[in-house]
């Protein structure tokens, strides 16, 4: 029933803003739809032991990986669509809780998530997403507004990319976690459990980590979130104390911020495929030099 109202919902408002609808005739569906999957959200992670077995779960998590998709092609089309900006922030509010319900799935039930529909392609989907924060993170400006209350590195859209640019760094960390620490991950109680648990784990090893996926995550990592941004430096000048003291506790927070969380992720697959980064690896690090010299230069 939950789940009817929040396609109802979703289908009603999403058809009204095609359509050119004002915040008036949307607002009250999408403030449902949101209240729904925050519930919901809750519900698929609590209130199943195996949620992959049921079948409406199955049916809403298909719903909720061409939504992704949606919301976010809402939003880069937010001007065109010409949407009242609370609007746009109800479609980043949907966006996030559904980012939080794929993590924590994946955390709670990891071979769940991994049978659940369409599982890899979603965790490649979030890849793709960090691939186009990853592209301004190191460029991003850091700058005071006129009134002197707090600083930015970038719009609305720019914070909202990075928190689900985040929770998919910490979704591909998940699914490596499953593959290569399945005992602190899979809690195996019956012999279908541990058919499941090793069919996911062969997905996920197979059709997931595959070499060029590894090799992506460590060029990206290393090249664009390996970088000191002009925030930084401001914060190091102001505080340079401070600044010190959270960057050597930085892995203690790196759920909450981009960077150590990158780093994290660059740790996990380094130390697990080591004989496929090796050579990669220094080439990334020969041509980081290289570009050093020549700008010293």
């Amino acid at each position: 029933m939950l789940s009817k109202i929040y396609y109802d919902k979703i289908t009603h408002w999403q058809s009204a803003l095609q359509n050119g609808a004002g915040a008036n005739n949307v607002h009250a569906a999408m403030e449902h739809s949101l209240l729904s999957i925050k519930i919901l959200r809750r519900l698929l992670v609590a209130g199943y032991e195996i949620p992959n077995r049921h079948s409406e779960v199955q049916d809403f998590w298909s719903l909720t990986f061409g939504h992704v998709d949606a919301f976010i092609g809402m939003l880069t089309r937010h001007a065109q669509l010409a949407l009242d900006p609370e609007l746009v922030r109800m479609i980043e509010k949907h966006l996030l809780q559904l980012s939080k319900l794929h993590l924590e799935m994946a955390r709670s039930h990891p071979a769940a998530f991994v049978l659940l529909p369409n599982s890899i392609d979603l965790v490649r989907a979030y890849w793709g997403l960090v691939k186009q924060f990853s592209e301004t993170f190191g460029s991003k400006q850091a700058t005071v507004p006129a009134n002197g209350n707090g600083s930015a590195d970038g719009d609305k859209a720019d914070d909202v990319l990075e928190k689900l640019s985040l929770k998919g760094l910490l979704l591909i960390r998940a699914c490596v976690k499953m593959v290569f620490n399945p005992t602190q991950t899979f809690r195996v109680r019956h012999e279908q459990e541990k058919q499941e648990k090793k069919q996911a784990e062969t997905l996920v090893r197979h059709e997931l980590l595959t070499r060029a996926f590894v090799e992506d995550i460590m060029n990206v990592t290393v090249t664009r979130f390996f970088v000191i941004r002009e925030s930084d430096l401001r914060e190091w000048e102001e505080e340079p104390e401070e600044w010190e003291g959270k960057e050597e506790n930085g892995t203690e927070g790196f759920e909450f911020s981009i960077r150590p969380c990158a780093e994290r992720l660059f740790l996990d697959v380094a130390i697990h495929f080591k004989e496929i980064l090796m050579q990669p690896l220094l080439g990334v690090f020969g041509s980081v030099a290289s570009k050093s010299v020549h700008v010293h230069y």
